[in-house]
């Protein structure tokens, strides 16, 4: 697999399990949305992961004030 395929089906499987982590908090449902956060976790290209920058960002946007 050449280095831009890779990174191609990391992103397809980025949005996959971000859409599922997404889909699992507003449903309420804690297992589903831990089992998607872990997927994410290492996921993709780059000193830092995609899926853990996508983790970060993800989770201290909940954090802010007024955020659902």
């Amino acid at each position: 697999m050449t280095e831009h395929a890779a990174a191609a089906a990391a992103s397809v499987l980025l949005e996959r399990h971000a859409d599922a982590l997404c889909l699992a908090l507003r449903g309420g449902d804690v297992e589903a949305a831990c089992t998607a956060a872990k997927a994410l976790v290492g996921l993709g290209p780059g000193l830092t992961p995609s899926g853990d920058d996508f983790l970060v960002g993800f989770f201290a946007v909940l954090h802010l004030p007024g955020s659902p």
